[in-house]
């Protein structure tokens, strides 16, 4: 579905773009396809002596005329990326031509231009999301869309990072990495569902305490929880993660 690769020819360990690779290696990243067939693909087309990155491994054998059973066999390794959320937030003129599923169309235009079937590029491993993109699938909606500022925000430039769990729509946070929470914010993380938002302060006044959200859920204490402002003009993709987004994650304002 997505691939990226990358190589190090240095002597030392490279970081790249939000990876640390090692000396003399070749990265891919994949999305999609089985493990097996992702590491015969980056065998057939590696040069030899190239070492390799990733967590994700697979063994490939050497089938190649010459060779007979045992054949040679090689460990095969590269990144299966982590998912960051990209959220939207689409300021529109109210007015009486405007829908009433206007922000369920809204959404779905924007899903589709994130995925590239509107024929523009979609959002990739590695890629530049830029907000703009965006502007033009929703105003072809009709004369109704009239854009009055579409933003996006993802975890790679947080507001806060905080340690803590949820019990129905009470975020008790622990401790504090970075940051300061507040109301409006979007929080994101593994277990966290979609959408998810700070919508009053509790006995937390933007560090530990008590905060309400917006979904009931259920979160384990000690859960990293990474809160963001949706105020980007721009989203840099790492390398290891692929950009991932929801109709929940797109809030629609009528201005």
């Amino acid at each position: 579905l997505d691939a990226f690769s990358y190589q190090n020819d240095d002597d030392t360990q490279q970081v790249y773009r939000g990876y640390t690779l090692e000396p003399h290696s070749i990265y891919v990243a994949a999305v999609g396809g089985t493990d097996q067939a992702i590491a015969e693909a980056i065998w057939r087309k590696k040069a030899p002596g190239a070492v390799y990155n990733g967590a994700t491994s697979a063994t490939v054998l050497d089938t190649s005329p010459g060779y007979s059973e045992p054949y040679p066999a090689y460990t095969v390794s590269f990144v299966r990326p982590d998912a960051l959320t990209i959220a939207f937030k689409v300021q529109i003129a109210d007015s009486a031509a405007v829908p009433s599923d206007a922000e369920t169309q809204i959404q779905n235009a924007i899903i589709a231009a994130f995925a590239g079937a509107d024929g523009g590029a979609r959002a990739r491993i590695g890629s530049t999301i830029y907000a703009s993109r965006f502007i033009c699938p929703v105003a072809a909606l009709g004369p109704w869309a009239q854009v009055i500022s579409l933003q996006i925000g993802s975890a790679n430039v947080s507001a806060a990072v905080v340690t803590g769990g949820i019990t129905g729509t009470t975020l008790d946070v622990s401790a504090v990495s970075s940051g300061t929470l507040a109301v409006g914010q979007t929080l994101v993380g593994p277990g966290i569902l979609d959408g998810t938002t700070i919508t009053a302060l509790g006995t937390g006044v933007g560090g530990i305490g008590t905060y309400t959200v917006s979904a009931s859920q259920t979160l384990a204490p000690g859960s990293t929880v990474t809160a963001i402002t949706v105020n980007q003009n721009s989203v840099t993709v790492d390398i290891d993660q692929v950009p991932v987004t929801s109709a929940n994650n797109i809030v629609v304002v009528l201005v």
